[in-house]
């Protein structure tokens, strides 16, 4: 199994993003599409990307496109969470 893209929110996109492509050897960037949101991605296997974007973030899809709404602003937990393993972590 190949994880082609996972989407997370966070207080702080860019710190997270950046820590995650740290754990995966890859690299963090801006992720345009979304205003203050970022993906980061492995650098190893050239597909495996997670987005993260500010907290609340509302991702809607419409008939031809996606937007990103800024949704709930409360700091209520969540139960998205992603178990990541890392030849940097042995």
């Amino acid at each position: 199994m190949t994880l082609a893209h996972l989407s997370i929110d966070a207080q702080n996109p860019q710190h997270v993003a950046g820590i995650l492509a740290r754990i995966m050897d890859g690299d963090a960037l801006p992720f345009t599409p979304c205003p203050d949101a970022f993906i980061a991605f492995d650098a190893a296997d050239g597909g495996t990307a997670i987005e993260v974007y500010p907290q609340g973030t509302e991702v809607q899809c419409g008939a031809d496109q996606i937007t990103f709404v800024q949704g709930r602003s409360d700091a209520r937990p969540v139960a998205t969470h992603v178990c990541l393993t890392s030849r940097l972590l042995k």
